[in-house]
């Protein structure tokens, strides 16, 4: 497997596993759902982690999707996403507010809006986003990107060896042209 997919596999892990882990799964659940994951409404995603990396090995292997692509777009679904997350905690609140005459939700409702308004909420948010940056920088940083894209061509560039000497002048266009 190639470091893009352990690189996100890895922040996903360290994400999931870390003290602010209580909204992870959302944003998990959210994100299979995303790549083709099939889920009830009603049910949560279970082992969201490893079915994510069945989805992506599915997709870069079976369907041929660009390895380095489908990473860097997780990789920003995710800020995006916790930005949303951050954004629209009016909203999630209005939502919830419009639930308390449900007779299903009342209760659930309430214990949400609850923590919605509270200020411990919002930091654990923002302590959430903190977290996924260092995680990101760990894993993910520019550096790392450069280091993967090095080390995928220097691959590459190995496989040269095995061609005959008219072809290694060749770009890499040409030579799957012919």
């Amino acid at each position: 497997m190639n470091k893009w997919r352990n690189a996100l596999y890895s922040s996903l892990d360290e994400l999931r596993g870390s003290e602010v882990s209580s909204e992870v799964d959302g944003i998990l659940l959210v994100l299979g759902i995303e790549l083709g994951i099939k889920v009830s409404l009603t049910q949560k995603l279970d082992s969201p982690i490893l079915r994510i990396q069945e989805r992506i090995d599915y997709l870069v292997t079976e369907k041929i999707v660009y390895e380095e692509f489908i990473v860097r777009s997780v990789f920003s679904r995710i800020d995006e996403l916790l930005t949303e997350h951050q954004k629209n905690r009016f909203n999630v609140l209005l939502n919830w507010e419009r639930a308390l005459d449900s007779e299903i939700l009342s209760d659930e409702a309430e214990a949400k809006i609850k923590q919605i308004k509270s200020k411990v909420y919002e930091l654990e948010i923002i302590k959430l986003m903190d977290t996924w940056s260092m995680i990101k920088c760990k894993y993910y940083s520019q550096m790392k990107q450069e280091e993967y894209k090095f080390e995928f061509t220097t691959s590459q560039l190995g496989k040269l060896g095995a061609l005959p000497d008219e072809a290694k002048d060749k770009t890499f266009a040409s030579l799957s042209d012919e």
